[in-house]
């Protein structure tokens, strides 16, 4: 019974010693893969940590790339070799017809109106392409935002921004005759004050025997009228 008893005992420690053993490789194999799953976290969070940066980076130069290709654009918007010049008022102008093609001569003839006010008047500043981009209309509007990018301070004090537009009838007084009905929509814009600050629009009747003579007609008394009412900044 004694022999027995020492037999159990013995049994019992060997067994308690091997669960030790079993529990410390247990506890090996845990911390193992602790540390295993910690480095892999830490390894996931650099990676993510990495592809988050990369993600800006990319934004960031998305951003700088478009932010390039908008003032490369608004460069190609303005005639760079036009200065503003210190001693007058400059005041640039562009008409533009029902096409939304620009008028050179009646912008001409309208800056020869400033001009005939002492002030400067100037045309050319506004490329084509820029008349027919939907951000004319924008500017058209006194938009200040548009007038920043486009850096209209280094070119003109004023833009006189208009539209022309031409109709004809046979006249009723005399027989024969062509009436050409020129009427002309006009916004001012102040670059300092990147705003609309005058707009105003009329209409003179030309007459003629035929159409390009009513028409000159027509623009001789609009330039007049523009210059006896209109000129005033």
């Amino acid at each position: 019974e004694k022999l027995q008893i020492e037999a159990d005992r013995i049994s019992a420690r060997n067994q308690f010693v091997q669960d030790s053993i079993r529990r410390v490789e247990e506890n090996r194999v845990d911390q193992r893969n602790f540390v295993q799953d910690s480095i892999r976290r830490i390894e996931i969070k650099a990676e993510n940590s990495l592809l988050a940066q990369k993600n800006i980076e990319a934004l960031n130069n998305a951003t700088r790339m478009k932010q390039q290709r908008e003032i490369e654009e608004y460069k190609s918007f303005i005639n760079s070799s036009i200065q503003n010049s210190t001693q007058n008022i400059d005041i640039s102008v562009t008409i533009v017809d029902e096409s939304r093609n620009i008028s050179s001569q009646i912008s001409s003839d309208i800056a020869k109106v400033y001009n005939r006010t002492g002030q400067k008047g100037k045309i050319g500043l506004l490329t084509n392409s820029f008349v027919k981009n939907a951000k004319y209309q924008e500017l058209f509007d006194g938009n200040a935002d548009i007038i920043r990018k486009l850096e209209l301070e280094n070119h003109t004090d004023y833009l006189a921004l208009g539209t022309i537009r031409y109709s004809t009838s046979n006249g009723t007084l005399v027989s024969g005759t062509i009436i050409c009905t020129a009427t002309i929509s006009i916004n001012i814009i102040s670059i300092s004050e990147k705003t609309l600050v005058k707009s105003f629009t009329f209409s003179v009747n030309g007459n003629g025997v035929t159409e390009s003579q009513a028409k000159g007609k027509a623009v001789e008394k609009l330039t007049n009228m523009y210059y006896s009412e209109y000129s005033s900044i």
